[in-house]
């Protein structure tokens, strides 16, 4: 009975740990989740770091509501699950925000992720009947790469937020790798 018990605590504290690192509406890592994944990759080797801003998200919750909002986002991480490849992942930052951990350093690699990516989201938000057949989801991603001397999370999520910013401001859907 002992034991029973003891294995019952076990599956119901990974469990909990399993949803305390998980964004409830799209399934994916929340931000303490992958904000643990980065760090644990970047102590060991050096990725690149990406944010990625879904272009005028607050107009499409403005004009066709919260709930297609809520399915651009789901549609979006469907769209990056089915893209990454398995060693790289990703998590929702923070709203319409998502953290990437590519496991490549390659400018070349990257851009040819996030074109796919930009492809996936097209046809899966293509499927969401409250969007019109002219609206098209984009975003915009910046990307820091690490290397032997700036390989500190907190520093590439700087250097990928300006990035960010920059393609925002060249005006949006594109990508900007440091």
């Amino acid at each position: 009975m002992s034991l029973f018990l003891f294995y019952r605590q076990i599956r119901q504290r990974k469990k909990y740990h399993t949803i305390a690192l998980t964004d409830y509406l799209t399934n994916s890592l929340n931000r303490r989740g992958i904000m643990q994944i980065a760090d644990n990759l970047l102590a060991n080797k050096p990725a690149s770091i990406a944010i990625v801003d879904l272009d005028y998200f607050k107009n499409i919750n403005d004009q066709f509501g919260h709930d297609t909002g809520d399915l651009v986002l789901i549609k979006f991480a469907q769209a990056a699950k089915n893209t990454l490849g398995e060693n790289d992942t990703f998590g929702r930052y923070g709203g319409e925000e998502w953290l990437f951990v590519l496991n490549t350093l390659d400018s070349q690699e990257i851009n040819n992720t996030f074109e796919n990516l930009a492809r996936n989201l097209s046809k899966y938000c293509s499927n969401i009947d409250a969007l019109p057949s002219n609206i098209t989801i984009t975003f915009s991603a910046g990307v820091a790469t690490g290397n032997a001397k700036s390989n500190s999370l907190d520093a590439l999520i700087k250097q990928a937020d300006k990035q960010l910013y920059k393609a925002k401001e060249n005006g949006r859907n594109q990508i900007i790798i440091d």
